[in-house]
C-alpha cells in the first residue's frame, strides 16, 4: 500500500518539476532563500543565533555584499 503512495508521490513530483524550472527567477529565489537557511543553521550551531532571527537579518547583509557597485547619484537598492 505505501509503494502505491511513494510511486503516486513521484509522479507528482516529476510532473510538477518541468513547469517549475521553467519559471528561472523563481528558481533562483529559491536557491537564494535556501542558501540563506543553510546559512542559518550554521550560524545557529556556532553563535546560538536563533533560526528566527538569523533568517530575518541574513538577507540584507547578503544583499548588501552581493550588490553592484554604486553609480554615482543612484541608489541602486533603495532602503539599505
Amino acid at each position: 500500500m505505501t509503494d502505491m503512495f511513494h510511486l503516486k508521490a513521484i509522479e507528482i513530483i516529476a510532473d510538477s518539476l518541468h513547469g517549475a524550472v521553467q519559471n528561472t527567477p523563481a528558481g533562483w529565489e529559491g536557491m537564494a532563500l535556501g542558501i540563506v537557511h543553510s546559512m542559518v543553521h550554521s550560524l545557529g550551531a556556532v553563535d546560538n543565533t536563533l533560526h528566527e532571527v538569523g533568517n530575518a537579518n541574513l538577507p540584507r547583509g547578503i544583499m548588501k555584499y552581493n550588490a553592484p557597485k554604486p553609480v554615482k547619484g543612484k541608489r541602486v537598492l533603495p532602503g539599505l
